[in-house]
């Protein structure tokens, strides 16, 4: 039997609850503490209780959040967003006209999302609001992440073309990116070296403004979140902090595919 157990630290309001208690699962509550970013990228790191893809509104708690504050899961098919807002305390579906002036895509209170992709929190005021739970039931189970390639036509009307993809470790731990897995298949029985050219011209940007480059030689700090861009003093360490995600800017238009 295993027992609960917290990623960072268990919610204040769980103090009187035993970490003793038994269960045939292994829960988790993975504490993110940011002051500053408004616009925050939130891993995927528990599955449901019983397994599978875990409900948004079960996996970012509302505790903590302020009403008005926002989620958003980024969909690579339809090129648009699905949105929950705060609102009396508690998750509600955000059915509005988001700032790409189109429709949200319909959201409901059931809508999952799997370990590996990310969500967008967007906060009122980061600075109050500045500790975020993700709550789930722990698995050492990996994922598989597709990211988003240019088509021929959009490599034809624009030779630097990016597709945006939001991606996050699968575990609660950072995650550097001269260490993850990639593959050029959905099976993942072909690996791509993370030096491969074929990375050549993709970006990966964090939360903060952090923006990783890639060369010969790997992922590298190509601008930080003061604004500074260009390959000076090149840091190859290339890490998405724990519990966050990031935006995966791809140009390469072959498949490709993070094992986390």
């Amino acid at each position: 039997m295993k027992k609960i157990i917290a990623g960072c630290a268990l919610l204040a309001s769980f103090a009187a609850v035993a970490t003793t208690v038994e269960s045939a699962n292994t829960f988790g509550v993975l504490k993110v503490t940011d002051a500053s970013t408004t616009e925050l990228i939130i891993a995927v790191p528990w599955a449901a209780v019983g397994n599978g893809d875990i409900k948004v509104t079960d996996l970012v708690l509302p505790t903590g959040l302020a009403n008005g504050d926002k989620l958003y899961w980024y969909s690579t098919a339809e090129k648009n967003f699905k949105s929950w807002v705060i609102s009396e305390g508690a998750w509600a579906a955000n059915n509005v006209t988001l700032f790409n002036e189109q429709p949200a895509l319909e959201t409901t209170l059931n809508d999952t999302v799997a370990r590996g992709e990310a969500l967008v929190l967007v906060r009122t005021a980061p600075g109050t609001n500045k500790d975020i739970y993700l709550s789930g039931q722990y698995t050492d189970s990996t994922s598989v992440v597709a990211i988003a390639c240019p088509t021929p036509e959009d490599k034809a009307a624009r030779p630097n073309h990016l597709t945006y993809t939001l991606i996050a470790p699968s575990a609660p731990a950072e995650v550097n990116l001269n260490a993850a897995i990639y593959y050029s298949d959905e099976g993942c029985t072909v690996a791509v070296d993370y030096k491969n050219s074929d990375f050549n011209g993709d970006k990966i940007q964090l939360s903060d403004g952090t923006e990783y480059s890639h060369d010969s030689d790997g992922w590298y700090k190509w601008g930080d979140k003061q604004g500074n861009y260009g390959p000076k003093n090149k840091s190859y360490t290339s890490v998405i902090p724990q519990g966050q995600g990031a935006w995966y800017k791809r140009n390469g238009t072959s498949p490709l595919y993070i094992k986390w």
